[in-house]
């Protein structure tokens, strides 16, 4: 249903030390979620370390996003949906959920969508390679 990023900047202890103790907290009080490893640093479009929380209800949402507004202290939080349509590229689709459809808490971190870009335009090229690929065969 939805992506949780949890934001931290791992160059300053106090933020790592709350992130960590948040990360541990939401570890106990929620076991019923998947929660990710606590990385060090960026990862994917991440720009800072972050740690993500998975939630596959909408009771699973209704109790946690606003525990987590309350919680979250100094920290900044993605939420993003994760959607399947068919219409459109996987690329496309993450492009959207990470940004047109998100929503933040605390202070808004620049995502490294570039690669979201590059992956879609990579998908769209190796689509039209396919199809003059059939066309030429069939013909």
């Amino acid at each position: 249903m939805s992506d949780v990023h949890v934001y931290y900047f791992q160059n300053n202890p106090e933020q790592t030390k709350y992130a960590r103790e948040l990360w541990e907290r939401i570890r106990r009080e929620f076991p019923e979620l998947r929660i990710y490893t606590f990385w060090d640093r960026p990862i994917g479009p991440h720009p800072v370390a972050m740690f993500e929380v998975n939630l596959f209800t909408p009771a699973q949402f209704g109790a946690f996003i606003p525990w987590l507004a309350i919680w979250r202290g100094p920290l900044s939080v993605l939420v993003h949906p994760n959607t399947t349509e068919e219409d459109i590229s996987i690329a496309e689709r993450e492009l959207k959920n990470h940004t047109s459809r998100a929503i933040w808490m605390g202070e808004r971190l620049p995502l490294d969508v570039a690669r979201f870009r590059m992956f879609a335009q990579a998908q769209a090229h190796q689509q039209a390679q396919s199809a003059a690929s059939n066309v030429q065969a069939s013909g």
